[in-house]
């Protein structure tokens, strides 16, 4: 099953409520479902829950674009407050709305916004890992075909050294 923006559409609080208790019957009945959702209760029982998972849509803050990479076991994040800084809205509107969101809220989305820090990090290194390892590579079969070329030319100069002593 397919449930798209699940809870939308009304008090978020109560789209939340609702949410977790139609996936609690769904996990009941062992239906497979996939959900989208922006609430972050929503996000939170993923988190806690067997047989949840949570995942989302790569987002590049610094150029505030998607990029359309799936990430498996991390919350995403609204960015709205970012996106509302960068569009100028004043400091001190976006920082009365953090205010409003609440402590636990605003850990979620610095903790998310950190997770997605780090695995873009990460990400970054397995890359540069993996360049480093084809590098590697490219040199091992280089000097391996080098090797063959220095063998067969050791046993050519051994072949006319030998003639060479045969023809004395």
């Amino acid at each position: 099953m397919l449930i798209d923006e699940i809870g939308a559409g009304t008090d978020p609080q109560e789209g939340a409520s609702l949410s977790i208790a139609a996936l609690e019957q769904l996990l009941a009945r062992r239906v497979p479902t996939i959900v989208t959702t922006h609430h972050s209760a929503m996000k939170a029982f993923a988190h806690s829950t067997d047989r949840c998972a949570n995942g989302s849509m790569e987002f590049d803050v610094a150029s505030f674009r998607p990029t359309y990479r799936f990430r498996p076991h991390i919350p995403g994040s609204s960015y709205a407050l970012d996106i509302a800084r960068r569009a100028g809205l004043p400091d001190d509107l976006i920082g009365r709305a953090k205010a409003l969101l609440g402590g636990e809220r605003s850990k979620l989305e610095d903790l998310i916004a950190s997770l997605s820090e780090k695995l873009a990090r990460y990400d970054s290194l397995v890359r540069d890992q993996q360049d480093k390892t084809s590098l590697v590579t490219a040199q091992e079969e280089d000097y391996h075909r080098k090797l063959e070329r220095l063998k067969e030319r050791e046993k050519q100069l051994k072949r006319q050294a030998k003639r060479k002593w045969k023809s004395y």
